[in-house]
């Protein structure tokens, strides 16, 4: 038997993971992995092109949208170059940081957006001053992981 958390062999009668403790169900078989495909770092990868190709992309949760919901719509679009956040329909403003200036990401979540699952997403830049604060974001964790992946 195969645990079906981290993969490792366990024993047939053991109701925990010795390797990462996770709960199992009898009977579950190893598990299958794609095949080989090529290597991330390959030059003919698209993502190593050297165009912009959108990462993760959210938007104003459909809670929190409303009669003025085409005034103050936002979005955040996490690309493998930078963050941008745009803001409203008829006007509105776009801010752009590029991933190497980025020196932090929080969150910050109300008791609804919690449970909803949106939050007001804050990417900081050093030197330039600049700052993206995104609120009532979809998915905000998301979002957060992404960037956090890319800047690492």
């Amino acid at each position: 038997m195969f645990c079906s958390q981290c993969g490792k062999q366990i024993a047939q009668e053991n109701r925990f993971c010795n390797f990462c403790g996770a709960p199992q169900q009898a009977g579950v078989e190893r598990p299958t992995f794609a095949p080989y495909t090529q290597p991330m770092n390959s030059p003919t990868t698209p993502a190593d092109d050297g165009r912009e190709r959108i990462i993760k992309e959210a938007g104003t949760h459909l809670m929190k949208a409303g009669p003025s919901a085409m005034m103050a719509q936002r979005k955040i679009i996490v690309t493998n170059r930078r963050v941008i956040y745009r803001e409203g329909i008829l006007g509105g403003r776009e801010t752009s940081v590029p991933l190497n200036k980025i020196t932090d990401v929080s969150l910050k979540f109300s008791a609804a957006g919690r449970l909803a699952g949106y939050g007001t997403i804050r990417v900081e830049s050093a030197g330039s001053g600049l700052e993206i604060m995104a609120e009532d974001i979809a998915d905000a964790r998301g979002v957060r992981d992404a960037i956090m992946k890319l800047i690492r």
